[in-house]
């Protein structure tokens, strides 16, 4: 054990009560959970920072394969260029792209809402979750004319069209 039993005895003729002396050491010992802990962690996050480099330098090991294979007009470009990609680039590159990805979906999703809610304005909830046969998406039989559903039929009828 890593408790030095003379220490304690000493501490105890010394009239410190053996409680102080207990909670100091699980104080010490959740301290040293802690330290653990966080050393576990930032040894996970450095794993996974180099497994990301990793990929990335690979990534990188394609993109200017493919340039030098199919595009070399543009590979002596980049070589001319003062700063030359890195893996560090990559992975910014890559951070910037999810964070537009998260953005246009968050774009793409509200106006999903907005062609939802118009759509409501031309057919009635009541008409919707009570199904029926007007209700069937348009098959177009070649030489006729398509059935409108009720909604659109009645709104057209109403005015004059």
């Amino acid at each position: 054990m890593f408790v030095d039993k003379n220490i304690l005895a000493g501490a105890i003729a010394e009239g410190k009560d053996p409680e102080s002396i207990a909670q100091e050491m699980i104080a010490a010992l959740n301290e040293a959970i802690i330290m653990n802990r966080e050393a576990e962690e930032a040894k996970k996050a450095a794993e996974a920072e180099r497994a990301q480099l990793e990929s990335a330098g690979i990534l990188l090991a394609a993109f200017t394969s493919y340039i030098a294979d199919y595009c070399p007009n543009m590979l002596d470009m980049m070589e001319n260029e003062e700063d030359d990609l890195e893996p560090e680039d990559i992975v910014e590159i890559m951070a910037m792209m999810d964070e537009g990805f998260v953005k246009s979906k968050e774009w793409v999703d509200k106006m999903a809402q907005g062609v939802n809610d118009l759509l409501q304005m031309f057919v009635p909830k009541e008409a919707v979750t009570a199904g029926g046969p007007d209700l069937q998406p348009l098959q177009v039989e070649p030489g006729t004319t398509p059935k409108m559903p009720v909604s659109i039929s009645d709104f057209l009828k109403a005015n004059g069209l």
